[in-house]
């Protein structure tokens, strides 16, 4: 029982631990979005989460598909661009979802445009992921964003990171755009009710507590002193 309840009530301590991470990933969130957009050509020492503008040539002819993205629950994929700016600098742009029987079509109609794009969004940053690359796929299809992995499949130097187009979104807002791709990106970070969690395992510890103490309590009265209550 004590080994119960000792474990339900560190599982409380545990999420309320997350819970303070949680604020505090919020706080940052808000801190880097306050900063100026910067030139993703030049970017600052720290540029994660900050607003981005990143102008250049996109090479429509080697992009990247992150497969299994669903949306309004339509398969579809996200589409990384490679771009190359000012300087034979590169960066990747995540420029949004498409569904998955339009993408040929989408990818066609943006490469025919062949013009110089400005993309305007946040500086998102990635972990690398060994996995990423989807094995038996195409040589353009991936599991997961990993900006470096991309880069070295793409024989250029790309930073950790990747421009996210669009408007950000608060944390309730709709999407407005429904043109593919379909860019924007969250101004909160995504985080799980930490709290709430907190407050479901304090309570299974108090009431396993309270029933402790009523079994003890009723172990405690002698069986005669039981039988000689009143019904």
């Amino acid at each position: 029982m004590v080994l119960a309840l000792a474990l339900l009530w560190s599982l409380c301590a545990w999420q309320l631990s997350r819970r303070e991470d949680a604020r505090a990933e919020r706080e940052l969130y808000a801190q880097r979005l306050a900063l100026p957009a910067f030139d993703a050509a030049n970017p600052p020492d720290a540029p994660a989460l900050r607003r981005v503008s990143a102008s250049g040539r996109p090479d429509w002819d080697r992009v990247q598909r992150v497969l299994g993205r669903y949306m309004w629950s339509q398969p579809g994929m996200q589409l990384i661009v490679p771009l190359e700016m000012a300087g034979s600098r590169w960066v990747l742009v995540d420029v949004g979802w498409v569904p998955e029987d339009e993408v040929d079509a989408i990818i066609a109609r943006e490469r025919a445009a062949g013009a110089e794009r400005t993309y305007v969004g946040i500086a998102r940053p990635f972990t690398e992921d060994a996995s990423a690359h989807l094995v038996g796929g195409k040589p353009n299809e991936w599991r997961a964003v990993s900006p470096k992995a991309m880069g070295q499949a793409l024989g250029i130097d790309v930073p950790g990171w990747t421009v996210v187009d669009g408007e950000g979104l608060g944390e309730d807002d709709d999407i407005v755009d429904r043109v593919p791709p379909i860019s924007g990106w969250r101004t909160v970070p995504e985080q799980r009710p930490n709290g709430e969690y907190a407050f479901t395992w304090f309570g299974l510890g108090l009431s396993l507590l309270m029933v402790w103490l009523s079994a003890s309590f009723s172990a405690s009265i002698p069986p005669a002193a039981r039988l000689s209550e009143p019904e």
